[in-house]
């Protein structure tokens, strides 16, 4: 079970890159070296959620809900994220 919840996890450090990209693609000026900065910004906070979720995950008293949660948290961020975002877009037109 602790393999399937590392899969999650790594998969869910997709959308923690793709989330903290995005968001500092947004706040930053609209510049050649801005789309750089926002990508290592999105891969490095990926990876450290990855370092720190996957030691959580797979240690070996941890409790099974909490790994899951940890593990799913990123997905329903994501998630939320792109709903308000379309509800804003929507809104807009």
């Amino acid at each position: 079970m602790a393999l399937i919840i590392l899969v999650v996890t790594v998969l869910g450090t997709l959308f923690v890159r793709k989330l903290f990209g995005a968001l500092a693609d947004q706040l930053l000026p609209k510049k050649k070296w801005a789309a750089l900065v926002s990508k290592a910004v999105g891969w490095g906070l990926g990876m450290l959620y990855l370092y720190f979720a996957g030691y959580f995950v797979m240690g070996k008293d941890v409790n099974l809900l909490l790994a899951w949660l940890v593990a799913l948290a990123p997905l329903a961020v994501f998630a939320g994220w792109k709903l308000t975002r379309h509800a804003s877009v929507m809104e807009g037109q």
